[in-house]
């Protein structure tokens, strides 16, 4: 089982690592790692549908719903049907899950390896899609 709270403070010894040192997918890999959870998936879109088949997947609303709040440690998605899936994923329905961070419930929110940043750092996260960034949450299989 994971403990978000833990998770979620190791994420910030990863703070200003360069992007091309962690990508967003290998940052939450490496903090798992550290919990002692060893995942390998190969990407976003991969890491949003492991979460939709073996945990939960829903909305910041959805979520808070079901659980009451979103849980430290969550891990939250952008997610959007621009058809810009790897190929593998094309078809599936179930669209592009474009990046991945860790829900921190301090500073800014969500923790996170940003290319557009380039590096890991920390992004706004309020609890619900803010002009299309952050607007899904997976928990892990043992959370819920």
């Amino acid at each position: 089982m994971i403990d978000g709270s833990k998770l979620a403070e190791v994420g910030y010894q990863y703070l200003g690592v360069p992007y091309s040192k962690m990508d967003c997918q290998a940052f939450v890999e490496k903090c798992l790692a550290d919990c002692g959870i060893k995942k390998d998936l190969a990407g976003s879109n991969a890491w949003y549908r492991f979460l939709l088949k073996n945990g939960w997947v829903g909305t910041p609303d959805e979520c808070k719903r079901k659980y009451g709040s979103i849980p430290v440690g969550a891990f939250l998605f952008i997610l959007s049907n621009d058809g810009k899936e790897p190929v593998k994923y094309q078809g599936d329905g179930i669209g592009n899950a474009s990046h991945i961070g860790i829900y921190t419930a301090k500073g800014l929110g969500a923790i996170n390896s940003s290319a557009s940043r380039g590096c890991v750092c920390e992004s706004k996260f309020a609890g619900k899609s803010i002009n299309g960034g952050w607007n899904m949450v997976g928990l892990w299989p043992a959370e819920v």
